[in-house]
């Protein structure tokens, strides 16, 4: 096994000798043979658990083992625990606890200059990510699966099936956790693993291989058909870009390979369809942050046409407004019952909290500490959880006291200057829109 993991690490993903790694470890028996055979390897790697809370007494126990596990290898560990309602987002439970956990591995990666983040994911989990895909209809793109490496994450258990890695920490008499959720059918990925995966296996016995060969083939035939179709791009100046038709005619299906460009831009199948069957100029079609202008034989991509949004310093109690949003702000000696009955309303201590505060839009790489989590996350996260448009991105406004956020109106306060009962003076703010 030690083996078979340096070479794909080597070969697949191109991990050198010295790069620091993340090894995001659950506990379970995927993440403690891949920390066992890092400690093996000498490659070097701290740890990182994430105790969701979600198990009571089991998620407790799952971090005490972790703890106790690095404590013994001389491992540095790195532990974040979440309240259940943390995890409550509009995108269900496990997106929102994927959303979470990687944020927090980025800041640690940041923060102790490592190199990547990896993961414990395995040939049986590509399986089922696949197999999901479809059912989702992710198309060709889907078939792909997980990447060996993306961006700073990597995942080296992708060199061995779970079978492989169960019966390697027996013989290695390595001790892992059983999580109880994996048994229960609540979760589509486990009605897969437990009712489909054991019928295909029984047809064809090295499933995991063929799934790794079909999904390797179709992320390079994907990328390569991405690159032809990409060279047909132009682009004209900052944010717009055209894409001559009679190019698009010489694919087979032409809507195809527009819809290769545009679906980043939030546009369907339907509509790319519908674009190359009415390519008459001055005809335009709309996404939620895209135009598309058909001018001659080119189509023309521009992002909706957004007005500025300056940013106001606010100085006293009283009405502010920036472009479509007024702030009124109130001051007050007295605290009495302070409630803030939706997410429009925030209330701060005021001596904690004081003037000037500044209203500005969004910018990337923005980052808040939400009320009631440890830690921070980037805004971007925040406003997909709320499904936030990103054209709405750059009109939304949000409260700082100096560089510090402090409001998402409508979204999320951070954890600054909250309202105590030894509170003296408060600051609360309002917030509406006309739109």
């Amino acid at each position: 096994m030690q083996e078979r993991l340096e070479a794909f690490v080597e070969n697949e993903i191109g991990l050198e000798k010295s790069d620091r790694c993340l090894l995001a470890v659950s506990g379970g028996a995927d993440s403690m043979v891949m920390l066992h055979l890092f400690k093996l390897m000498n490659q070097p790697f701290e740890v990182a658990h994430v105790n969701y809370g979600l198990r009571a007494d089991e998620s407790d126990g799952d971090e005490a083992f972790v703890r106790e596990i690095c404590k013994t290898m001389g491992v540095r560990l790195h532990v974040k625990r979440c309240e259940p309602n943390e995890l409550m987002g509009k995108s269900g439970i496990q997106e929102t606890a994927r959303i979470i956990r990687y944020a927090w591995f980025e800041e640690i990666l940041d923060e102790q200059k490592l190199d990547f983040i990896a993961t414990a994911h395995n040939q049986t989990d590509q399986v089922e990510t696949v197999l999901l895909h479809q059912l989702r209809g992710t198309g060709i793109k889907g078939y792909g699966g997980m990447l060996v490496k993306r961006d700073r994450i990597i995942r080296p258990m992708l060199a061995f099936t779970s079978e492989d890695i169960r019966s390697y920490a027996l013989q290695s008499d390595i001790a892992y956790r059983e999580d109880s959720s994996n048994q229960k059918d609540a979760y589509t990925r486990n009605r897969i693993r437990h009712d489909v995966l054991p019928v295909l296996k029984a047809i064809q016995p090295d499933l995991e291989d063929r799934f790794m060969e079909n999904s390797w083939f179709a992320k390079q035939w994907w990328d390569t058909a991405q690159h032809a179709i990409q060279q047909m791009v132009k682009e004209e100046e900052k944010g717009h870009w055209t894409i001559p038709i009679s190019a698009l005619k010489g694919f087979p299906h032409p809507h195809v390979a527009l819809y290769s460009i545009l679906n980043s831009c939030g546009f369907s199948a339907d509509q790319c369809l519908e674009i190359m069957r009415h390519p008459s100029t001055g005809n335009q079609f709309e996404s939620a942050s895209h135009v598309v202008e058909v001018r001659n034989d080119n189509l023309t991509v521009f992002p909706h046409a957004i007005e500025p949004v300056n940013p106001v310093s606010i100085h006293s109690a009283g009405t502010w407004t920036v472009g479509r949003w007024a702030f009124n702000v109130e001051e007050s000696d007295v605290v009495a019952e302070v409630e803030t009955p939706d997410k429009w309303v925030v209330a701060f201590d005021g001596d904690e909290v004081t003037f000037p505060l500044l209203i500005r839009v969004w910018h990337e790489g923005d980052r808040i500490k939400p009320f009631g989590m440890n830690g921070s996350k980037l805004v971007s996260d925040v406003y997909n959880e709320h499904s936030v448009l990103i054209r709405d991105r750059q009109l939304r406004p949000m409260v700082l006291q100096g560089d510090t956020i402090i409001w998402l109106p409508g979204l999320r306060r951070s954890i600054h200057a909250p309202v105590r009962s030894t509170t003296q003076k408060i600051i609360q703010i309002t917030c509406t829109t006309d739109e």
